[in-house]
């Protein structure tokens, strides 16, 4: 049975369900953390603790639960770090970035007893193993320097499908072979960055206001045009944009049986007001404006995460949006609700020394406080 989540007044990129556990990393201090759903209580298993406290931000922002370890994945850290829950100690795996400035580790499955990671920074995939707290190989997903990597992809089976923001092409990896095929989805999209897919359809996104259907048997490309009038993209000063050329329309897109659920992308200087949702079965589109009372009590625009964190019973969404409560949009009548519960205890208890620096994220002033911890901490 999918359970509810509850109200937590920390910042995260994505939650990792198990019973009525979630698990979590807080992202401004790299702090692991753990969820009783039921007993509305939080565990802190602690600071993740490789490289400097003052600069924590966004090091392991995303995890995954593995049998009796959980692994935190890096975005602007260098390594694996896995979580022995058994003797509570943690450890590194270095990576070998290639002279990559970035991991950016955007998805990841378990597939036949290892974690797949796609690394957008790196343009590769990851084969990690986490008992042997080891890297088993990385693999190119485009050979060329033509071909950027989104910060989406899905995968079917044993095989990792992926896209490219700089062409049309579609990579499909298969873990078991490793080799990689390519498609092309014809349109007139100088890219694409968010893809789901279920039997032979791929569903994608670029940088207009379409979404697209493309079947890997036929090869032919649908175009679906979203309709200016359900459909808002605004800047940093709430005027609405009219060309979104320079960011992809849609973040991520999330994949249910009977529906594809679109994110907006969700930047200071430019942010779209809906969900959307494509149905599989009538080709239809609905329009989700739950956003737009979130971007009008705010002064400023600030870089907020947009995430999905589950969803229950094929009809609910359960949506994550940094600073918000909890919204769950029921996609049949298209009700929103609240999660009304919050977590008592929001103090990091008793990880923190007293020469540790507690850093939260505060819109403007981040870079001044973050600059200032990093001085500090030196």
């Amino acid at each position: 049975m999918v359970k509810k989540s509850i109200n937590v007044n920390m910042k995260y990129d994505n939650a990792y369900f198990e019973d009525a556990d979630m698990w979590f990393v807080e992202r401004s201090n790299n702090i692991l953390c753990q969820l009783d759903i039921d007993k509305n209580k939080l565990i802190y298993h602690g600071i993740i603790p490789y490289g400097s406290i003052g600069d924590a931000y966004r090091r392991h922002p995303q995890c995954v639960k593995y049998n009796n370890y959980i692994i935190c994945l890096p975005d602007r850290g260098k390594s694996f770090v896995v979580y022995n829950l058994e003797n509570k100690e943690f450890q590194e795996c270095m990576i070998d970035m290639k002279g990559c400035m970035r991991v950016g580790i955007c998805n990841f499955w378990k597939i036949n007893g290892n974690l797949w990671c796609v690394s957008s920074g790196m343009n590769s995939i990851i084969e990690f193993n986490p008992v042997l707290c080891e890297v088993v190989g990385y693999y190119a997903v485009f050979n060329d320097s033509i071909n950027e990597l989104g910060c989406d992809a899905c995968a079917i089976g044993t095989t990792i499908l992926c896209t490219s923001v700089t062409s049309r092409m579609l990579a499909f990896f298969d873990v078991n072979d490793k080799k990689v095929r390519y498609y092309e989805a014809k349109s007139d999209e100088p890219g694409y960055n968010s893809i789901s897919a279920y039997d032979t359809k791929i569903y994608l996104s670029g940088f207009s206001r379409h979404i697209y259907v493309f079947d890997r048997i036929t090869y032919e490309t649908c175009q679906i045009e979203l309709n200016r009038d359900n459909f808002h993209i605004f800047d940093d000063k709430h005027n609405e944009i009219q060309d979104f050329s320079n960011h992809p329309i849609f973040r991520k897109s999330f994949m249910t049986e009977s529906f594809v659920v679109f994110l907006p992308w969700y930047m200071p200087d430019s942010m779209a007001d809906s969900i959307v949702i494509f149905c599989q079965k009538t080709g239809k589109i609905k329009f989700y404006n739950i956003l737009q009372d979130i971007y009008k009590k705010r002064v400023t625009y600030n870089s907020q995460y947009l995430y999905i964190m589950q969803i229950i019973n094929n009809k609910e969404i359960e949506i994550y949006l940094d600073g918000e409560p909890l919204h769950y949009l029921n996609v049949q009548d298209g009700s929103v609700s609240h999660a009304t519960t919050e977590v008592k205890d929001t103090i990091y208890g008793n990880i923190f020394s007293d020469k540790h620096l507690l850093i939260s994220e505060t819109g403007k002033n981040d870079l001044r406080e973050y600059i200032r911890a990093i001085a500090e901490s030196n």
